[in-house]
C-alpha cells in the first residue's frame, strides 16, 4: 500500500526525484530508439553494398570471401551456432544460470573466430598482393605485360567467335598457352576496358567477340488515313481553283 503522508514537502521532493528519473529515463529510450533506427538504416544500406561489391567480384572472377570454404572457420561457427542455441533453450527453461555458461563458451570461441579470420584474411591479402607483384615480373615493365594480355584475349575471343568464353576460362587459356601468368583481376579488367571501347561485349558471364549488337526497333507502321486525308485537302484545293 502506498505510504500516506501528512509532510507535504517531502511528498513534493519525492515526486520531483520520480519524475526527474522518469524523464530522463525516457530522453534515454527515446535516444536509443532513434540510434536504432539509424543502424538498421545503415545496415540495410550495408547489405546492400555488400551485394554490388559482390556482383563486381564475380563479374572480375575476383574471391569475393576467401574464408566461405574454410574447414576452420566454418567449424567454428557452427560451434558457435549450437552453442547460442543450446542457451536460448536453457533460457526458454528459465535456467538463466545455464543460460549464461552456455553463451560464455559461445563468446569465447567467438573471439577465437575473430582472431583466426583476421590471421587468414592478413594471409590472403599477402598472397594476393606477391600474385599482383609475380604478374608484372622484374624484368619486364607493366605496360608491355597489359599489352600481351591484351593481344591474347583479342585473338582468343577472334578464334572462338562467334562463341565467347568465360573471364576465367581466358584467363587459364592465356597462362596455358601464351605461358603468362596472369592476376586473377587483369583479364576481368582488359575486358571491362575493351568492351567500353566497343571491341567485346559480354552476355551474363559470357564474353563474345565484337560490339553489342544494337536492337532493332519495329518499323513504325504509316498512318493509313494520313494519305487519304492528303488527298481529300488536295481535292478540295483542286475544287475550289475550280
Amino acid at each position: 500500500m502506498p505510504v500516506k503522508t501528512h509532510d507535504s514537502d517531502l511528498q513534493k521532493a519525492a515526486a520531483a526525484k520520480i519524475f526527474a528519473q522518469r524523464d530522463r529515463l525516457l530522453r534515454e529510450r527515446s535516444a536509443l530508439r532513434d540510434e536504432q533506427v539509424k543502424l538498421s538504416v545503415r545496415d540495410r544500406e550495408i547489405e546492400r553494398e555488400l551485394a554490388e561489391c559482390q556482383a563486381a567480384a564475380k563479374f572480375f572472377d575476383v574471391v569475393f570471401d576467401p574464408l566461405e570454404n574454410d574447414q576452420e572457420i566454418i567449424e567454428l561457427r557452427e560451434r558457435i551456432r549450437m552453442y547460442r542455441s543450446r542457451a536460448e533453450d536453457f533460457r526458454t527453461r528459465g535456467s538463466s544460470g545455464e543460460a549464461s555458461s552456455w553463451l560464455r563458451r559461445a563468446a569465447e570461441f567467438e573471439e577465437r573466430l575473430r582472431s583466426l579470420s583476421d590471421q587468414k584474411l592478413a594471409e590472403f591479402g599477402q598472397k594476393s598482393l606477391v600474385l599482383a607483384s609475380a604478374e608484372v615480373g622484374a624484368d619486364e615493365p607493366a605496360p608491355a605485360r597489359q599489352a600481351k594480355v591484351k593481344d591474347a584475349v583479342l585473338n582468343r575471343l577472334r578464334e572462338i567467335a562467334p562463341n565467347g568464353e568465360r573471364s576465367l576460362a581466358l584467363r587459364q587459356y592465356i597462362e596455358r598457352v601464351n605461358l603468362l601468368h596472369v592476376h586473377e583481376k587483369t583479364v576481368g579488367m582488359t575486358l571491362y576496358r575493351l568492351s567500353q571501347e566497343g571491341i567485346v561485349h559480354r552476355k551474363g558471364q559470357t564474353w563474345f567477340y565484337g560490339p553489342q549488337a544494337e536492337q532493332v526497333l519495329p518499323a513504325v507502321p504509316e498512318n493509313p488515313s494520313a494519305g487519304a486525308l492528303g488527298s481529300t485537302h488536295e481535292t478540295e484545293i483542286g475544287k475550289d481553283k475550280a
